[in-house]
């Protein structure tokens, strides 16, 4: 009895050490278990945080990226704006000077040698001659120094002096307006007057 009772007692032991280290064995892997677990949300959290900041980032960015467009752009509108009206204010006092010319005597021979020389560079014989309505009291004068125009007639659109040489039949025309002359110098001065806006 007591050798069933000493086998019982080391049957007892082992069964409890072999448990015990079952027990130990259980714990450190539901341990590594939730230590992995831990490490998979602790980097899932990370990632999706990561991910919130670069999303944060780009729109931040591009909010950036618009702000800055929409400033540059409104600089270049207002700049264009400026342009404009320092051009105009130009060209409006080289349309004054050219109005005050056209109530000269020196206007008068500048017209008609203009006129001839025009006539001789005409590709028809003959044309007309339209003339501003204040340039109309010029009429007998050029028919007298240019004998190849057949008539002399008021052009409406004619406001700043200048002439038009005109040939219907031939569907000729020679614009020689102090206006036509003015707008092609503002082409020319926005090119080359350094005053170009690039958008």
């Amino acid at each position: 009895m007591v050798y069933d009772k000493e086998k019982l007692s080391a049957f007892s032991s082992a069964v409890k050490r072999e448990t015990d280290s079952k027990i130990e064995q259980l714990k450190r892997e539901v341990e590594e278990y939730e230590k992995a677990e831990l490490e998979k949300v602790r980097e899932d959290q990370y990632n999706r945080m990561f991910t919130y900041m670069q999303d944060q980032v780009q729109i931040i960015k591009s909010k950036y990226r618009q702000s800055i467009t929409k400033f540059e752009l409104e600089s270049k509108r207002n700049l264009f704006v400026y342009r404009n009206q320092l051009t105009e204010q130009v060209f409006e006092q080289v349309q004054k000077r050219l109005l005050d010319f056209t109530k000269t005597a020196d206007y008068q021979d500048f017209l008609l040698k203009q006129i001839q020389a025009a006539m001789k560079e005409f590709p028809c014989q003959t044309g007309v001659i339209l003339l501003s309505k204040e340039d109309m009291a010029l009429t007998n004068q050029i028919k007298t120094a240019i004998s190849n125009v057949t008539t002399v007639e008021a052009d409406s659109k004619n406001h700043l002096g200048g002439f038009t040489i005109v040939n219907r039949e031939q569907g000729l025309v020679a614009d020689k307006t102090f206006q036509t002359a003015l707008e092609e110098e503002k082409q020319q001065f926005y090119k080359t007057c350094g005053l170009r806006i690039n958008f």
